[in-house]
């Protein structure tokens, strides 16, 4: 399987680059919205950049940013573009897969669930709160490097939480608890029996002072077996920016101690037979942060593989998240990157520790010091000065400075005195004054709180009878302290105790007389609180006073005797009057059942007209009469025993109801009900009607609406009844008819029925009331609608309309192509109407419009006759066609002489066609 992975590692790597190669002049590679044209990354090392991306555990989506970054690095180096300063980027805004995190979340894995199993990233994240995971395999990528570090790495996660100590397989054996403390680091990578492999766990956080150290402890074990240096399993913390952009250092790296591996000797290594390399002890190094204070890293873990995953790399793994301090007599101070002020407190000599995990050191000190390039992490002096500590860790940006400036101070002293007065206890510091701090802590039964003063007097009251520890703690402007203590038996004062003849009273005519047990003295009798309680008294006994509000007042009893003073307190309880209400459930109707209500609460005591009393809180009085209205009274007494009275007032009606409508109605008017006010309304009436409005209507109504109307009244709970009777009368049926159509000129009868009495109207301001009326001559103005109202018995009315069509009266026209000459065909033509039927000589009849009578004789000479008829109207009109039998004759004047003029002559006729010798023709009557 990791054989095959191998492979398709190196397909993706030969994808990515000989294709883009292959088509380096036409191709641009785009992603993220922005195009690359093929000539801006001319010299690109596509190959190089591919197997480092890769080599990182990045794929997909990862994959292309990681070349888009690449790229984008590439132009700016080639077109001299300036990239941005760590500060911009430290300034941008976080990406939302990045945000802002709380400084260092479980860091240290404490807050992580243990776990000998899972199959599942989600798993996974559920037992490391605070780290982001992912999970896959990892290993080195091929290629040559030359520093530690510099070959590719990625990560994928499937991480357990191991509770320490820990046995595990060898080399690793025996993990005890890591340095950094706590019970839980985690395991990376190989040797845990799931099915994904390398771990790679990131936490982003912004960086503070409080934890500009990242502090790491491991134990790892590494298969070189003979690996170039870049093929190697490793282990490697990288820091991100707050753009998830990769910083080149601060870092850490490791890969197995061999000769091929140019990289830093690591202390803590041990190579067995098998070549695997691995630490016998936890090994702790740090991670400088405080050049980012003020914006966010990302921390990242990785631990890997050889490059083919076959030899593997795995860590156990612990940090944690701490201030910079340098520790100076064992005591930590935090060092930022000014000059530390440090006292080394009553003390000649200093012993100084660099912060651990960021040697090598080289510390240098003051003239007389005799710590020069001092490559220790701990010396000891005692010379006071200037101290400078630089620190070159592994992958660091730059070396590390800081300086301490070391004095030498004597503690400050701590004893005090004291003198009382009776409980009252004054104490004086007879040691380190002001400006230095004081802070007096007491231990004991009910002791003071504790507090710090710069003053030399200092005043406590304490509880007599008891015994308590004063605790003097000094710290000077160095911080140097110095600490004394003494233990004080306070003396019992006089005797506080009161009494008062009960302690627990109504609010209504509570009184009280407080008297003090001892009475040969002071006393101060006060209330807290105040508000509600009597003023102070000064005198014993005080009283009687009583108190203007309810609740619990604590009474303090003080007492003075010889400068000695004492007090007593007791609990005094004033008890509210409970809050009363009486109701009832009127106003009500004779005969109704009246309902008494109490609230208060404790017992009820009624009382009211005809003798009424109940002890119930709410009693109901059943059908009550007017004699039962009145006023009722209500005395609630509380469980304390108060009392409070309240009063309601009855009232009985008996109301009455009327109920009216504004018919009778015709069929299709809208039905008005009415009746009187009252609270609520209730109808009911034919056709289920029913309704709760006062005065309801009814639209559109019927004959079966007709009927009996009931209305309910209710007023406040009594009901009154009325009843209504609506009558709807139906509207009459007309009926109209005419004897249209009709021809202009002739009447037109018009009939109608259904009621008693008739109104026609119609075009023309036609009007009648007549019921069958007649139009004498229909002309054209008179065609169109005609509307007939009628009203029946009950003065309802309806109407209804009919239509009247006037068609006018043809003009026919008649006429014959003659006259005809025996044998000729006869042409009759007419126009003007629809239909047509000639008559004729010699019994002449046809229905054409334009008949025809061929072979003519002269009996079909004469008058012939058409009838036009349109529209049922008709009209006639005449021809007269005229049949003769045609002879002729021709002269000449001649004979003639040649050269005369020869003329010929005959009748007149229609016309004319002359022949002759000589091919004479013409068509004149008389040619010459």
């Amino acid at each position: 399987m990791k054989t095959f992975l191998k492979i398709f590692a190196i397909a993706l790597v030969f994808m990515f680059t000989n294709g883009n190669k292959a088509h380096a002049q036409s191709t641009h590679f785009k992603y993220l919205s922005y195009v690359f044209p093929a000539d801006s990354i001319s010299g690109f090392d596509e190959l190089s950049a591919s197997q480092e991306a890769l080599g990182r555990g990045f794929f997909g989506k990862e994959y292309k940013i990681q070349m888009y970054r690449a790229k984008r690095e590439f132009i700016n180096k080639k077109f001299g573009y300036s990239p941005p300063t760590l500060m911009q980027m430290y300034n941008a805004k976080p990406v939302p897969n990045n945000p802002l995190a709380a400084p260092c979340v479980n860091e240290d894995f404490e807050a992580s669930t243990s776990t000998t199993s899972t199959s599942s990233v989600g798993s996974v994240g559920s037992t490391l709160a605070g780290w982001t995971v992912s999970q896959g395999q990892n290993s080195a990528v091929n290629g040559s490097c030359s520093l530690v570090g510099c070959c590719p790495t990625a990560g994928s996660t499937n991480a357990w939480i191991r509770s320490t100590p820990f046995v595990c397989p060898a080399p690793l054996n025996n993990i005890p608890n890591s340095p950094l403390g706590g019970s839980k680091v985690i395991q990376l990578n190989d040797n845990i029996p799931t099915t994904g492999e390398i771990v790679r766990i990131t936490q982003t956080f912004p960086v503070t002072p409080t934890n500009g150290l990242f502090q790491f402890a491991y134990m790892a074990a590494m298969n070189g077996s003979g690996h170039a240096c870049c093929d190697q399993p490793f282990m490697k913390i990288s820091l991100l920016n707050c753009s998830n952009v990769l910083l080149p250092c601060p870092s850490f790296s490791l890969v197995p101690p061999g000769s091929a591996c140019v990289a830093p000797s690591l202390p803590g290594w041990t190579i067995n037979v098998s070549g695997v390399s691995y630490t016998s002890t936890w090994q702790v190094a740090s991670i400088d942060l405080t050049p980012y204070l003020g914006t966010c890293v990302t921390i990242e873990v990785i631990v890997g593989d050889c490059d083919g995953w076959a030899h593997e790399g795995w860590a156990f793994f612990d940090a944690v998240c701490k201030p910079m301090t340098v520790t100076v007599n064992n005591i930590a101070f935090p060092i930022g990157t000014g000059a530390t002020n440090v006292a080394a407190c009553g003390a000649l000599t200093a012993t100084v520790t660099a912060p651990p995990g960021l040697n090598p050191y080289t510390w240098n000190g003051p003239g007389g010091s005799g710590i020069t390039n001092n490559p220790n992490q701990t010396f000891t002096t005692s010379v006071a000065g200037n101290y400078t500590l630089t620190m070159n860790p592994l992958g660091s940006c730059s070396p590390i400075t800081r300086t301490v400036n070391i004095s030498f101070v004597p503690n400050p002293i701590a004893t005090f005195s004291q003198a009382n007065s009776c409980t009252t206890y004054t104490f004086t510091n007879t040691g380190t004054g002001a400006p230095a701090v004081q802070t007096y802590s007491f231990v004991g039964t009910g002791a003071p709180p504790s507090f710090t003063t710069t003053s030399t007097n200092t005043v406590v009251n304490f509880p007599p009878s008891t015994t308590f520890t004063v605790i003097h703690t000094v710290v000077n402007s160095s911080g140097c302290t110095a600490t004394n203590s003494l233990v004080i038996n306070v003396p019992a004062g006089p005797n506080p105790a009161f009494t008062t003849p009960t302690y627990t009273q109504c609010l209504t005519g509570n009184s009280f007389v407080f008297t003090a047990t001892q009475a040969a003295t002071t006393h101060t009798f006060a209330f807290n609180p105040l508000a509600g309680a009597p003023a102070t008294g000064l005198v014993s006994p005080y009283g009687p006073v009583s108190f203007t509000a309810p609740g619990t007042y604590t009474v303090t009893h003080t007492i003075s005797n010889g400068g000695c003073t004492t007090s007593a307190s007791s609990v005094v309880v004033i008890n509210p009057q409970p809050t009363v209400t009486a109701t009832n459930n009127g106003p009500l109707c004779a005969g109704a059942n009246l309902v008494l209500s109490a609230t208060g609460g404790g017992t009820y005591a009624w009382t009211g007209p005809g003798a009424f009393a109940s002890a119930v809180q709410n009693p109901t009085l059943v059908a009550i009469t007017p004699a039962q209205a009145g006023v009722y009274n209500l005395t609630v007494t509380s469980a304390a025993g108060c009392k409070t009275t309240s009063t309601t007032v009855v009232a009985i009606t008996t109301p009455t109801g009327s109920a009216s409508n504004t018919g009778p109605y015709c069929a299709g008017a809208t039905i008005q009900l009415n009746t009187a006010a009252a609270t609520s309304y209730t109808w009911a009436g034919p056709g289920a009607f029913a309704s709760a409005l006062q005065n309801p209507v009814r639209p559109a109504s019927t004959p079966a609406m007709s009927g009996t109307y009931t209305v309910t009244l209710n007023f406040g709970g009594c009901t009154a009844t009325a009843t209504t009777a609506v009558v709807v009368n139906a509207l009459p049926v007309p009926l109209a008819n005419s004897n249209s159509p009709v021809c202009a000129g002739t009447p037109i009868n018009f009939t109608g029925s259904g009621g008693t009495t008739y109104t026609w109207t119609g075009p023309a301001a036609y009007s009648s009331s007549v019921q069958n009326p007649t139009i004498a001559s229909a002309a054209a103005a008179n065609a169109g609608t005609y509307t007939l109202t009628v009203t029946n018995a009950a003065g309802c009315t309806n109407s209804i309309t009919t239509a009247v069509v006037v068609n006018p009266i043809p003009v026919p026209v008649a006429n014959n192509t003659g006259p005809y000459c025996v044998g000729t065909t006869i042409n009759l033509t007419s126009g003007g109407g629809g239909t047509y039927s000639w008559t004729g000589p010699a019994a002449f009849a046809s229905a054409l419009q334009n008949p025809t009578i061929a072979g003519s004789t002269l009996a079909n000479a004469g008058t012939y006759t058409v009838l036009v008829t349109l529209n049922t109207c008709t009209a006639t009109a005449t021809t007269n066609v005229v049949v003769s039998t045609a002879t002729a004759s021709a002269t000449n004047t001649g004979p003639y002489c040649a050269g005369t003029t020869i003329q010929l002559n005959t009748p007149v006729a229609t016309s004319y066609t002359w022949s002759g010798p000589g091919a004479f023709a013409s068509n004149l009557q008389n040619p010459v």
